[in-house]
């Protein structure tokens, strides 16, 4: 084999993924008792969406440059970004799997009314706390909405601004410059 084996599991993450919660979902109704194996579910399905991500979403490497005293924006703003998605879709995650299986007493749709809610609250809560660390340090430009400008909201483009452009594309910023 002559990729890497992070590249293969990143390459084959959904199938590895699935294939071992699947398995493991198995293996808990086959063995465990009936009220274990509904845990040993909730703590696979956790551990399938920390699987992924780390999969999904590598972190940029930290550069080695000397004459850099830090992270330049574009390191910067993937890290971020990275970092951000590995923290709050296992916790997102984790929400939803223990509203969908302990939340006793409740109907369905109120069960999956607080499980999307829910999730969408802590994704807000996540997201208010590096908004400010993913806009130009010197415009203040909001690269999202530049983005969703640029490819349109509804894209399936799951790059970055940082891929997109080398400069702020309002005040021409460059991203190779050090994080201030």
């Amino acid at each position: 084999m002559t990729e890497t084996t992070r590249e293969y599991i990143q390459r084959y993450a959904r199938p590895i993924g699935a294939g071992f919660t699947l398995a493991g979902f198995i293996a808990a109704t086959l063995i465990l008792p009936r009220s274990y194996a509904r845990a040993v579910t909730a703590v696979l399905f956790v551990a399938f969406a920390v699987f992924f991500v780390w999969a999904r979403t590598p972190l940029p490497p930290k550069s080695s440059a000397p004459p850099a005293p830090g992270p330049t924006i574009r390191e910067h703003l993937k890290r971020t970004r990275a970092l951000l998605q590995r923290i709050m879709i296992p916790i997102v995650v984790a929400w939803g799997v223990g509203v969908t299986f302990y939340a006793t007493g409740l109907s369905k749709g109120q069960q999956q009314a607080m499980a999307v809610g829910g999730g969408f609250l802590l994704l807000l809560i996540g997201w208010s706390f590096v908004r400010n660390q993913l806009r130009c340090p010197r415009c203040g430009t909001d690269f999202s909405k530049e983005r969703s400008a640029q490819v349109g909201r509804l894209s399936f483009d799951t790059r970055g601004p940082e891929d997109l452009w080398d400069s702020c594309p309002r005040c021409g910023l460059s991203f190779n410059d050090p994080w201030p």
